[in-house]
């Protein structure tokens, strides 16, 4: 079994940001909202079917035509478009220079905690529209695309601070308190101590640069972000896709997936309480599934391993000087780098290192000029400093080659970024596809009515992001999830053609 603790992501500290108030005080009858325009995020249904959205007292959500909040980049990035309900947003809410909008997003049944977020307002887009000035719109017809980034005080001021014999965890985790974040890890044992310089960086740059040089050994790889609850992620996404065997979170998903009107008692179907059920986290569309939150609606497979490869090729060659080396006589030391693979190679599997039974990947190298690196007495990074960039950079770009993307028709809260999750697709009726998965030897292919697991698209995957949308034809929150893994497997059933595992000994 996989040690559980390397790939659970902890939250060590808790986010201390302040929001604003979410919530339109009531007003003259001259203007405004009244009571039941106003927010309340005890109601049953604040939050619930769609986004609640404040900007500058207007609740702009009751006009809304689209949303998405995306989780895939480093901050999380909310887009949103609505239609004016009444002129007053136009002439009186519209953002100003400092402006933010505030986001709250409720769980099914209120069994794990709501996003609530605020946004600094990046954009506000618009076309214009006719003023007719025989109606009495007032322009309340016009339709806004509004654009926020996730709301960081001080994250983009410049700083110039050092962090004294501190590793990449110390210092990223102490820059975390300083904004008022969270702190979330798998991995405390890095081997990088040395005095990290905030060279009159923001924190916005500082971070990335620390996580880029961090190290702990040559199966590691790492990468950061800040989830929806204001947490700094710092993962060592090597012990994620290197998992084999383990034991899957276990969450409480909805038993009943239809929307209903009985918001009173917090129902998805009328008249009847919403039931909960613990199950272990599996996506799957196998129909004992049906009706529960790990199951998808949808499924598809997205590539972009040939622009990853044409980024960082398959093998990087560091080149540096170091004249304190006892490798050279010269100093001049160069050696190749490649992603990370499994040490051994089961039956039908397949690694990303181009085409099967292939050593062309080897020559496909990219070569990179680091400088010289200083060790001894006259080390002032850690050893590894130079080096890490490059290893961490070509792990990410090769575990992000191929993306399977679930789509489901609720919010699932209990999903975050880097979280290991198993997959099982299986293939139903009677056609190709079913005769050619599964597996059964080659020229063989399963023609009862059983359904038969497809093998290269499931497996155990890691949460590369995700995006929250609403669906305006359904009135309802929808979620697509991104999941990524480094090793694939092919079917051997049926009698097209398969191709055969990489050759032994790769990586």
């Amino acid at each position: 079994m996989a040690n559980q603790k390397g790939i659970t992501i902890y939250t060590v500290t808790k986010a201390s940001i302040s929001l604003d108030p979410l919530a339109a005080a009531d007003r003259t009858k001259e203007g405004a909202l009244t009571k039941e325009e106003t927010f309340d995020t005890d109601a049953k249904k604040a939050g619930y079917y769609a986004p609640m959205i404040q900007i500058n007292g207007h609740r702009v959500d009751r006009g809304i035509r689209s949303f998405s909040l995306d989780s895939t980049g480093f901050l999380p990035i909310c887009t949103f478009s609505f239609q004016m309900v009444d002129s007053v947003f136009l002439s009186v809410s519209y953002p100003k220079d400092g402006d933010i909008f505030s986001l709250y997003l409720r769980s099914v049944g209120d069994v794990y905690k709501p996003v609530r977020m605020d946004f600094s307002i990046i954009s506000v887009d618009s076309i214009p529209v006719p003023y007719d000035a025989d109606s009495n719109d007032d322009g309340q017809f016009q339709y806004f695309t509004i654009v926020g980034e996730c709301r960081i005080p001080g994250i983009y001021t410049q700083r110039i601070k050092a962090f004294k014999n501190k590793t990449s965890y110390d210092t990223l985790l102490e820059v975390s308190q300083e904004l008022g974040l969270g702190f979330a890890s798998n991995e405390t044992n890095v081997s990088d101590s040395m005095n990290w310089i905030c060279p009159n960086f923001s924190y916005y740059d500082f971070i990335d640069t620390v996580t880029k040089h961090s190290y702990k050994d040559e199966f590691s790889y790492f990468d950061s972000w800040v989830d929806l609850y204001y947490n700094l992620n710092f993962v060592n996404l090597g012990n994620n896709y290197s998992v084999g065997e383990f034991t899957p979170e276990t969450v409480k998903t909805s038993i009943q997936d239809v929307p209903g009107i009985d918001i009173n008692n917090d129902t998805t179907i009328p008249g009847k309480e919403q039931e909960f059920v613990e199950k272990p986290l599996i996506f799957s569309n196998a129909q004992a599934l049906a009706g529960t939150m790990l199951y998808p609606l949808g499924y598809t497979l997205i590539s972009q391993a040939g622009q990853n490869t044409n980024l960082s090729g398959y093998v990087t060659t560091l080149q540096m000087f170091d004249g304190e080396s006892d490798a050279t006589e010269d100093g001049y030391i160069k050696y190749d780098i490649e992603s990370i693979t499994i040490q051994e190679i089961p039956e039908n599997a397949l690694l990303q290192k181009g085409r099967a039974n292939e050593t062309i990947y080897k020559n496909e190298k990219r070569s990179v000029w680091v400088g010289e690196n200083k060790t001894g007495d006259n080390a002032q990074t850690h050893l590894n400093y130079l080096h890490a960039p490059l290893q961490n950079e070509i792990n990410i770009l090769d575990s992000e080659k191929f993306t399977l993307q679930l789509e489901f028709n609720k919010f699932l809260p209990f999903v975050y970024r880097g979280q290991v999750v198993p997959v099982l697709i299986w293939v139903k009726g009677k056609g190709a596809r079913k005769r050619n998965a599964g597996n059964l030897p080659n020229k063989e292919g399963d023609t009862t009515g059983e359904n038969v697991k497809d093998n290269f698209l499931s497996g155990n995957y890691v949460v590369s992001g995700f995006e929250v949308f609403y669906d305006p034809d359904t009135g309802s929150l929808g979620q697509i999830i991104n999941l990524c893994k480094k090793t694939w497997y092919l079917n051997s059933s049926g009698e097209l053609p398969k191709v055969s595992p990489s050759p032994t000994g790769v990586g």
